[in-house]
This record gives C-alpha cells, structure tokens and sequence, in this order.
C-alpha cells in the first residue's frame, strides 16, 4: 500500500483498519465510495513500487506503464492540477490553491510533497472525508457523532462540486481520448462514470445518511 498523500499521522489506510458495522444499514455504500476515491488516488500517482503494490491485481508492463505516465502527463501536458482546468488567471489559481488548503487544514491534514490541487491529493482526501463520515456513524457513543457526520458530509458536497469534479471530469476524459493504453482508458472511462454517478447523487448529502443532528437554537 502507497503512503498517504498527506502528513498527518491519524490519516490511517480505512482500507485495512475500519469496516463498516454490519448494523449500519446502507452504509456499506459509502465504503465502496471510500476505496474507490482511494483508488482513483492512487491510479494518478507516478507507477512506482507503491502504485504496483495497490494495484497488484491488475496485469500491467511497469516499465510501459512508466512510459505511457510520462507521456501523458507531460508530453501531452495533460495537468493533473485542478487549478490548471479551473483557474483563468493568477488571481483565480491563488484563490483556488487557498481554498483547497483551507479545507485540508480544516480537517487537520496537508499534502506531503505535492501541490495542495494535485488531483492524486484531492481524491485522497475524499477518501478521507468519507472515512471520518463512516467514524462518525460507528462512534454512535460520541455525544456529537451526528454533528461530525454531518459536517463531513458537507465538506464533501462542497469539495466535490466546486473543486474535484469538474477537473478530474476533464482530466479523465483527456486520459481517454488521448491513450491506448488499457490501464489508464480503463481508468478514465471507471473514474467518469464514478464522478458522474456521485454528481448525480449529489454525493450523498441527504441527511439519510447521518443520524439526525440536534437542532440548533
């Protein structure tokens, strides 16, 4: 398993130390969310030891793998930034990096050695949100486990919508319209019908979702 994108050392790898209650009813979809933000995490990063290790059930060539990386993110300059799909100026690109930052900080993490709007990031920290969500749902002995859940889940609408989606949308469509290579067109053609169907369900924001909140005076 690669590290994790981000220096924090309570950010755990969810897919080995939690499993979701199976008194949870409709939970166990928002597992299968997390992994796959994992997945698509880790499927932008550079092929290295960690990236085959994740994906050793999947039968590539490395050192074509390596190459086609290369090739695509590089000499076909197909950014994997969100700034660089949303931003149109300077102004723009410094307040979408802050933004991005802002939310990191809010939850106590921050990118390792990369750009806080690198894609790999920002699909972790879905990953990320999801899991604190499905903590907040098993701590049902917490007294503010809703009031948690809640504002994951709100993070996570408002993350998704106004930063990962519409650029990984237009980084994964690039990825398929540019490459042959099986791996990255399997990934690009999963990770779009991914994002569309979290737009669609407006990525889970119902309060169904989350035990009821008290309300607030």
């Amino acid at each position: 398993m690669p590290s994790a994108m981000f220096t924090d050392t309570v950010l755990r790898d969810a897919t080995k130390t939690f499993q979701v209650s199976e008194n949870l009813e409709g939970l166990h979809a928002d597992f299968e969310r997390m992994l796959q933000y994992k997945r698509f995490a880790v499927a932008l990063t550079y092929p290295d030891a960690g990236f085959a290790a994740f994906f050793s059930d999947v039968a590539v060539d490395a050192n074509q793998l390596a190459l086609e990386h290369d090739r695509l993110f590089r000499a076909k300059e197909i950014w994997l930034y969100s700034a660089e799909h949303l931003a149109e100026n300077e102004f723009q690109r410094a307040q979408l990096l802050a933004d991005v930052m802002g939310f990191y900080r809010a939850f106590g993490v921050e990118p390792d050695s990369d750009r806080p709007d690198a894609l790999a990031c920002e699909f972790e920290f879905m990953h990320y949100l999801v899991y604190k969500n499905l903590y907040a749902l098993e701590s049902r002995a917490l007294a503010d486990a809703a009031d948690k859940a809640a504002i994951c889940l709100d993070a996570q609408q408002k993350f998704f919508v106004e930063h990962l989606y519409p650029a990984a949308k237009k980084v994964a469509s690039a990825i398929a319209a540019q490459s042959e290579n099986a791996f990255y067109r399997q990934i690009a053609i999963e990770m779009l019908a991914f994002l569309e169907a979290e737009a669609e369900a407006g990525v889970l924001a119902s309060t169904d979702r989350a035990p009821t909140a008290k309300a607030r005076k």
